[in-house]
């Protein structure tokens, strides 16, 4: 059996990880190839039928490359990653609510000290994944090389 899945965050990591431990074959595509797919084959309905359809289709004609499970350290890395994204994300939607000439200075204040948590959580978010990767000769290794390329940075090459 060769099953399909749309890679559509963390719900489609548990099927595959159980599929994949039961030998069986497992592809985890992106969801715009689906998409493009589903255009390509000129059809404009979009029901959860109608996608698993297209995605045994798609599996049939362009057969996706087999997925295989990261090592549990790089699993934590990339949720550290997105976490971090996530907090970086927040602390500049509050940068921007200070802009707002109409708050007053309680809820400025307020503002304030969550940017100042959310900068403190960044902080220890960041030493954890350098702790993580320093712990991983091969992961440190590959960033390191990564990190060595001209406009990638230590961020992107974890």
């Amino acid at each position: 059996m060769h099953a399909c899945l749309d890679a559509t965050g963390c719900s489609s990591d548990g099927i595959s990880q159980f599929l994949y431990e039961h030998a069986h074959h497992v592809s985890v595509i992106n969801p715009a190839r689906v998409s493009a797919f589903r255009k390509s084959e000129g059809i404009r309905t979009k029901t959860d039928k109608q996608g698993a359809y297209l995605l045994a289709r798609s599996v049939e004609q362009k057969r996706p490359e087999l997925w295989t499970p990261l090592c549990s350290e790089l699993q934590q890395i990339q949720v550290l990653m997105a976490r971090l994204d996530d907090l970086t994300m927040m602390r500049q939607q509050e940068k921007n609510r200070l802009e707002n000439s109409r708050l007053d200075a309680g809820i400025r204040q307020e503002i304030q000290e969550h940017i100042a948590w959310l900068e403190q959580r960044i902080g220890q978010l960041e030493a954890r994944a350098n702790q993580l990767v320093q712990q991983q000769p091969e992961i440190h290794a590959a960033c390191e090389q990564l990190d060595s390329v001209p406009g990638i940075a230590q961020k992107t090459a974890y």
